[in-house]
């Protein structure tokens, strides 16, 4: 019987390539950001260069790697569940410090700068 119910337990390995729980929520965190700024910036902008897997080089993963890393904390849903009240509430602070931003004037003349620029039609006859 004692055999039996440590059979049943699974040992759960660190992955290879691991991230500390700090790591992780790190890197949890800033794909967060660029997944909710991706909508935001222009085509034309710097940051389109920038894609999750530029942030997985950052921790020295690849996509495989990140999988591998993320089921290792999915089979530990406490630690799981802690990182991700970590990763928002770091959202939520984030939140309140654009929010408590003053307006800056040139954002909208940037918009309708490139709005405008948009819409002209160039008459090359």
């Amino acid at each position: 019987m004692i055999f039996s119910i440590f059979s049943c337990s699974e040992k759960i390995e660190k992955p290879e390539k691991f991230l500390d729980k700090e790591e992780m929520t790190n890197l949890l965190y800033e794909l967060s950001l660029l997944s909710s700024s991706r909508s935001y910036v222009y085509k034309d902008s710097v940051f389109t260069d920038l894609t999750p897997l530029n942030v997985l080089v950052k921790y020295n993963l690849d996509s495989i790697s990140f999988v591998d890393v993320n089921n290792y904390y999915i089979k530990q849903p406490k630690v799981y569940s802690e990182i991700y009240d970590s990763v928002n509430k770091r959202l939520q602070r984030k939140i309140k410090e654009i929010e408590a931003l003053p307006e800056d004037p040139r954002d909208t003349l940037g918009v309708n700068f490139v709005e405008k620029f948009r819409n002209i039609k160039l008459d090359l006859k």
